[in-house]
C-alpha cells in the first residue's frame, strides 16, 4: 500500500474503496468511520480528509470516478 493513504488526504473527484479479501478501516476525518470487510464497498467523497488502515490480510483497491 502506498504510504500516504494511511496518512490524511483527499481527492478532487468520487472515490469508492473496495475490499476484496479481509478488512479495511476507513476514516472519514469529518463524521465517519467505518471497518469495511470482503466483498463490501464504500464511497469516497471528494474534498474530505480521510485515511485508511488495512488488516494485513487486507487485498483493496480504490476506484476513481470522474
Amino acid at each position: 500500500m502506498p504510504p500516504a493513504l494511511g496518512r490524511s488526504h483527499l481527492t478532487s473527484v468520487w472515490a469508492e474503496l473496495v475490499v476484496e479479501e479481509g478488512s479495511v478501516q476507513f476514516t472519514d476525518e469529518t463524521s465517519r468511520n467505518v471497518n469495511v470487510t470482503a466483498g463490501q464497498h464504500t464511497p469516497i467523497p471528494p474534498d474530505i480528509h480521510h485515511h485508511i488502515e488495512p488488516a494485513q490480510d487486507a487485498v483493496f483497491h480504490i476506484q476513481f470516478y470522474r
